[in-house]
């Protein structure tokens, strides 16, 4: 036998990640990127793990036809011109938020593209850290193409709306896990101009009474087939009667005050929701 059995190939090893310790001054450990007075810019596929603090400046990906993975490991980054993190060209493009790890992303100022995380590629969300967004110029995640979430406990405010893709029957959101709380002042919590489909995760999204917005609101069909779904606003997008999880929404004579409590109980007397959502709102799904 010992002839006849082939011995194994030796495993490759696994290219190490670039580190980038944010601070005063950016530290950057590894190849593919580079930082220029608080900018610092991804030109290359491969892992980069972020840790530190960014007071005011940007980390941009342009790497063409490359995969593209940011860890963030305790990173606090805060721009006052434009995203915090922008995602402008890449074959795939992956936010990790690394175990454990509690992040948080600012923007600020007037460009193009007005989101704390904005791409103008397909961009996933997950991993198992904390990422709390803030969008003071208009959204808080934003993408020209797809977003897809597949985990993390992630808390998005935003002036505007609180996700988005944008791309006229074509971007898709999918949910697939983790926690997403999204709050918005006067837009829809999670808006795509093509479609919405949620398979699991826990999701509280909370539109604006303003515009008639709401907290789930999609140009095409809304899938709901797992995970637990609670959106409020004025008026919002219904998932179609295929979807495999079924869904109540109930719509309120009548504006309800923010902190008023939804109790929904079923036949027996046990709870199956108990609400208070922090906005005004006229319709729960």
């Amino acid at each position: 036998l010992a002839g006849v059995i082939a011995p194994l190939p030796a495993l490759a090893a696994q290219p190490a990640a670039t580190v980038i310790a944010l601070g005063k001054q950016v530290s950057i450990v590894g190849e593919g990127a580079r930082a220029t007075a608080g900018h610092i810019q991804i030109t290359a596929g491969g892992v980069y793990e972020v840790r530190g603090e960014l007071a005011d400046g940007q980390i941009e990906v342009d790497a063409p036809d490359a995969d593209v993975e940011v860890v963030l490991s305790g990173a606090e980054i805060t721009s006052s011109h434009g995203p915090a993190i922008l995602v402008r060209d890449a074959a795939t493009a992956t936010l990790t938020l690394a175990p454990g790890s509690e992040n948080r992303v600012e923007d600020g100022g007037d460009t193009d593209n007005d989101a704390a995380i904005a791409a103008e590629v397909s961009l996933t969300i997950g991993g198992e850290g904390a990422l709390e967004v803030v969008g003071n110029q208009n959204e808080g995640i934003a993408s020209s193409m797809h977003l897809t979430f597949t985990g993390g406990d992630i808390h998005v405010w935003a002036v505007e709306d609180g996700i988005n893709a944008n791309n006229d029957g074509v971007s898709v959101i999918t949910i697939t896990g983790g926690t997403l709380v999204v709050e918005t002042e006067t837009g829809d919590g999670i808006d795509s101009n093509g479609t919405i489909t949620i398979t699991g995760g826990d999701v509280t999204t909370l539109g604006a009474m303003a515009d008639r917005n709401g907290g789930l609101d999609a140009d095409g069909d809304v899938t709901i087939d797992g995970g637990q779904v609670i959106a409020t606003g004025a008026r919002l997008s219904v998932p179609v009667a295929a979807s495999a999880q079924q869904s109540l929404l109930l719509q309120f004579d009548q504006t309800q005050e923010a902190g008023t409590l939804i109790v929904i109980q079923d036949a027996s007397g046990h709870d199956v929701l108990v609400f208070a959502p922090a906005s005004p709102f006229r319709q729960v799904l």
